[in-house]
């Protein structure tokens, strides 16, 4: 089974103390003149955006991990820098989650004053990033509602997706929706058979 390189994947504190997730990258909103955030279609780390600064995980600069104590409070950090610090306890009324695809965007505003960073997760495969994001929506679901817009909806822009710069994927602007409980196993078609027949072409009276 593939493993996420040298990130701790989902490794839990002993005495169940925290709990982390391996991010591939985070991108942090720096407001510039009008200081008006862009909007969930828009590039992070594109080079069109550049009031998003963007932190790519690496041997070199540090591994980018995401870790949620047991308190409710909620980290960001590559290497020994810590990029994101805050409480999910009461964060209802002040922060916003949305998910796509293997990302989460979070928005807060506090005393008027609005931020927005986004992360990637990271893993040895596709799927494995996919785990860890649903695995970390899951855990933020016990504190604050996260958002998964209609993948069918959605109105997706035609570049790379968000936190993918010098990628041609757009892995964040797929379809994968967020699966709730275990997933299910597809069944095959059943045939219009005669499990439905109550009309044998008798009189009906």
């Amino acid at each position: 089974m593939a493993e996420a390189r040298k990130e701790p994947a989902g490794l839990a504190f002993p005495g169940g103390g925290a709990t982390q997730w391996p991010l591939q990258r985070y991108g942090r909103f720096m407001p510039s003149g009008t200081g008006e955030p862009p909007g969930l279609g828009q590039d992070v780390g594109a080079a069109s955006s550049p009031t998003w600064k963007v932190f790519d995980s690496s041997e070199e600069s540090g591994y980018l991990v995401l870790t949620i104590v047991i308190s409710g409070h909620f980290f960001i950090s590559q290497g020994q820098t810590l990029l994101e610090g805050f409480s999910l306890v009461g964060s209802k009324n002040w922060l916003k989650i949305v998910r796509r695809m293997d990302c989460l965007l979070f928005g807060t505003t506090i005393k008027n004053k609005s931020r927005m960073f986004r992360v990637q997760f990271s893993g040895g495969s596709k799927e494995q990033a996919l785990e860890h994001c649903c695995s970390c929506v899951q855990k933020l679901a016990q504190y604050v509602p996260v958002q998964v817009p209609d993948p069918v909806g959605q109105e997706l822009p035609p570049s790379p997706g968000p936190l993918t710069a010098g990628e041609s994927r757009g892995d964040c602007v797929q379809h994968v929706p967020l699966q709730q409980g275990p997933p299910q196993k597809p069944e095959k078609p059943q045939p219009c058979g005669p499990a439905s027949t109550s009309v044998s072409g008798g009189r009906i009276s």
